[in-house]
């Protein structure tokens, strides 16, 4: 039985190794973590999520996110046990690069199917 999102504490994200390749998600928990960037912010760990289901762990020392799209539509709600904000996507989003240091992510689109019957293509 997998464990709801809202049960998590901010230790338990913390702790969660990076994982995941070609990871489609819909929503990403901010994690901040104990550390400075370079910068002088804070680092962030980003779990990502398929509606309400963990599909991969990235960063850890990032300071920014770097959303290709720039008309991200998202609703904002803070996690009841961990208190880190998670932000609910619209839409489908691919990871560009999965890293320690950055959070690249470009929308993704389902590839169509070539041909809809034997007879009539795209």
């Amino acid at each position: 039985m997998n464990k709801d999102i809202n049960d998590y504490t901010l230790k338990e994200f913390r702790e969660m190794e990076n994982f995941g390749e070609d990871i489609v998600f819909n929503g990403i928990i901010i994690v901040p973590m104990n550390r400075k960037h370079d910068s002088g912010y804070a680092c962030m760990k980003f779990i990502l999520l398929d509606n309400r289901n963990i599909v991969g762990v990235v960063g850890g020392w990032c300071d920014v996110i770097y959303p290709t799209p720039t008309d991200i539509d998202f609703k904002v709600d803070c996690l009841g046990n961990s208190k880190c904000v998670r932000l609910m996507l619209s839409k489908d989003y691919k990871v560009e690069s999965p890293t320690w240091n950055s959070l690249y992510f470009d929308r993704y689109e389902k590839e169509k199917p070539k041909y809809t019957s034997l007879s009539q293509e795209w």
